[in-house]
C-alpha cells in the first residue's frame, strides 16, 4: 500500500520516521516535527486506514509493518531512527524485531509490547453510534460524544478525524476496520518470546498515563535488553502534546548520543 506522508528538514543527514497512534495522523505531529526539522530529516506517514492514506479491510500490526517496509524501500536506503506512538509504537517494535540492521535506534512513546484492554473499542463504537447527518459543526459532534467519552481531551482528539465534503461531515478513518483491529488484535497482541531488538531503545512514558509503562519494565527489558525507560511529568498518553519540551529534549538527546 502506498502511504501518504509529509517530509520535514530535507537535507539533514539524520533521518527519522515517526509513526502515529490509533485515530491519529501525520497532522498530530506537525508542531514538534517543525521544531525537530532544524536538526533532522523527518518522514511522517499516515498509516493505513488513517489520514489521507488508503483504506483497506485488513488492519493489523503485521499489515502496517509491511506497509512500512514498502515505504522505507521507496524512500530510505540507509539506517535511520524510528519513533512510534501507541499503535505506531507496536508497529515500530515489530519492524525493529525483523529489521534490526536498518535502525540506528528505536523510540517508543507510551506503549509496551503487550495487549491492552477494551477502552479503544468503546471509543470507536461511540464514533460509529453518532449519526453525523444530524450535525453541521465539529463542536456539536464533540458535545454529542460527551455521554460516552468522558475525557474531554480524548473527545477533542477524536473529532480531529472529522472531515467535511459538500457541507456533510464524515469520519476520515476506516472505523469498521479499526474496530475489528481493536476487538481482535490489540486485546490479544503480545511480542513472541523469540522477538528481540538489541539496539539502543528509549521508552517514554507519561506519569499520568493509564498505560503505566514502568510496571512493564521487566517485559520491556526482555525484548529490548538495551532499553531505557523515561517517565515524563505532567503528561498522559500523548506526551508529545502534553509535555512537548521534555519529549523534544529526550528524543533529540537520545538520537544525538
Amino acid at each position: 500500500m502506498k502511504l501518504h506522508y509529509v517530509e520535514y528538514g530535507k537535507g539533514h543527514r539524520k533521518t527519522v520516521i515517526i509513526l502515529h497512534g490509533l485515530l491519529g495522523s501525520e497532522r498530530n505531529w506537525h508542531t514538534i516535527a517543525r521544531r525537530m526539522s532544524d536538526r533532522f530529516h523527518l518522514l511522517i506517514p499516515d498509516l493505513r486506514n488513517h489520514g489521507i492514506s488508503p483504506h483497506d479491510p485488513v488492519h493489523s500490526i503485521v499489515s502496517m509493518r509491511e506497509d512500512l517496509e514498502v515505504f522505507i524501500a521507496e524512500h530510505i536506503h540507509n539506517p535511520f531512527y524510528l519513533i512510534g506512538h501507541s499503535m505506531g509504537g507496536h508497529v515500530a517494535m515489530n519492524y525493529a524485531f525483523y529489521h534490526p540492521a536498518m535502525l540506528h535506534s528505536l523510540i517508543v512513546e507510551d506503549i509496551a509490547p503487550r495487549s491492552y484492554g477494551t477502552g479503544l473499542i468503546e471509543i470507536i463504537q461511540a464514533m460509529q453510534d453518532i449519526h453525523l447527518s444530524q450535525f453541521k459543526e465539529k463542536k456539536q459532534v464533540e458535545l454529542a460524544l460527551e455521554y460516552k467519552i468522558k475525557n474531554r481531551g480524548v473527545r477533542q482528539f477524536v473529532v480531529t478525524n472529522l472531515v467535511r465534503h459538500h457541507d456533510v461531515l464524515s469520519w476520515r478513518v476506516n472505523l469498521p476496520a479499526l474496530k475489528h483491529f481493536a476487538e481482535h488484535e490489540i486485546v490479544r497482541f503480545k511480542a513472541h518470546d523469540y522477538h528481540e531488538f538489541k539496539g539502543p531503545t528509549l521508552f517514554i512514558g507519561g506519569e499520568n498515563s493509564q498505560y503505566h509503562l514502568k510496571k512493564d519494565e521487566s517485559l520491556i527489558k526482555k525484548h529490548f535488553p538495551k532499553a531505557r525507560i523515561e517517565m515524563v511529568e505532567h503528561a498522559g498518553h500523548w506526551i508529545h502534546h502534553e509535555n512537548p519540551e521534555r519529549f523534544y529534549k529526550l528524543v533529540t538527546d537520545f538520537i544525538n548520543e
